[in-house]
Formats: structure tokens, sequence, C-alpha cells
């Protein structure tokens, strides 16, 4: 995550910022962070009971991400702080990277008790209850995602594993599938910045696909 802060005007047209002006009038200024990112969440929502035991192994999400934090300027007109990024191309001269969702594991502890430690993500199995409607088997997965905003399309894909069924119903196998898939907003606008969008993808799986393996004697083939 990314935040910034500027010091307001008061009323007298000075900056309420850190100062002599502000210490010897016992100000103490308030200055108010702002995220300067657009934040992703994700969740998978079965669309079909024939989802059950399927498999999230990745997702992935293209954005630019490469870019300068503005310090210091000579304009007249004050940036905002949700402007005081210039984005940049990458160094290969690419425009979007790739992120990997994570998730956050291990004993790593901020001074708020909250685990900071990411890993790469942990493969996802969906186990539908059926006492539950299909919606309430959804699952959240990995840790929130950080993207650059103002765009109205993130190209992204998703890795599926379709598990593979024998005669009388046990799992022999899984078939692998990625699906790539555009980011965007229903009103087709700009996701803004410094606000937070749950990404929910609906799956409806494969048909339920069962193998039946038919083993031939052996046939004697002589001394």
């Amino acid at each position: 995550d990314l935040l910034a802060g500027k010091a307001t005007n008061t009323s007298n047209g000075s900056k309420q910022g850190f100062s002599a002006t502000t210490a010897r009038a016992n100000v103490v200024p308030n200055i108010t962070m702002k995220h300067l990112l657009t934040r992703f969440t994700f969740e998978i929502v079965p669309g079909h009971d024939n989802v059950d035991g399927l498999i999230v192994s990745e997702v992935g999400v293209k954005s630019l991400n490469k870019g300068n934090i503005i310090v210091a300027y000579n304009e007249l007109t004050p940036r905002d702080a949700t402007d005081l990024i210039d984005w940049t191309l990458n160094a290969e001269g690419e425009e979007m990277a790739t992120f990997m969702l994570k998730e956050r594991v291990g004993d790593v502890v901020n001074s708020e008790g909250v685990k900071t430690k990411l890993t790469d993500f942990t493969e996802v199995e969906l186990d539908i209850d059926p006492s539950l409607n299909l919606e309430e088997n959804s699952k959240k997965i990995g840790e929130a995602m950080f993207v650059k905003p103002g765009e109205t399309i993130y190209p992204m894909f998703i890795t599926f594993k379709f598990p593979v069924h024998d005669a009388v119903g046990n799992i022999v196998g899984y078939n692998e599938k990625t699906e790539s898939l555009n980011i965007e907003k229903s009103d087709k606008t700009a996701f803004e910045v410094g606000k937070s969008y749950n990404l929910q993808i609906k799956v409806y799986g494969y048909s339920d696909i069962r193998v039946i393996a038919t083993l031939e004697p052996w046939e004697n083939g002589g001394d």
C-alpha cells in the first residue's frame, strides 16, 4: 500500500503543516493520509454444485507497476495527494507486469498483532455443503492486491484443476485449465483511487467426468 498527505490551508492562508509558526502557536497539524492505489480482494463463488472438489491453483492480474512518487514540485496549484505518482513504463518497455495473488502466513507480526509475511498462494479446494445455498459456499482467497488506479480494464487469469472420477466416483486425477478474462465494472467506468473492490469469480466447472479403465490380460509371448 502507498499513502500520502499534505498540509491544508488555514483561514489566514497559511499552511497548517509542521513549521516554527505552528509550533509557536501550539497548533498540532492534522494531515489526512490518502491511499494512492486501487485495492482488489478475491472471492470464488460456486455457480453449480458440480464444482465440488474444484481447485483454484493460481490467480494473476496485470497492471502498470512502475512510477515515481513526487514529493516536491514548483507548480502554483498544489497537487492532490492522489495525484502524486507519475506512472512510467517498465525497464523492459512493457506497460504491464503480472501480479500473482499471494497469501498471508508465517509468524511475522507487526505492532498491531497482524501477521505480515506473504507467501505463494496455496491451492483452494471448493467443498460444497449441500445444506447451504450455493453462494453460501463462497470462499475468500488470498490477500489483497494493489494495482494502479484509473484503469477501466485489468487483464487477469485464473487456473483451475477439475477433478476426474472413476466409474464409482473416486477422484483419479485432475484436468488443469487456465482461463483469461478482464476485470471490468458493469458500467465500464474506471476503478477509482483509494477504493477497494471485491472480485467475485463465479465458477461452473466441467460436467462430471468419469473414466473406466479396462485391463486386458497378459498374452503369452512364448519362452
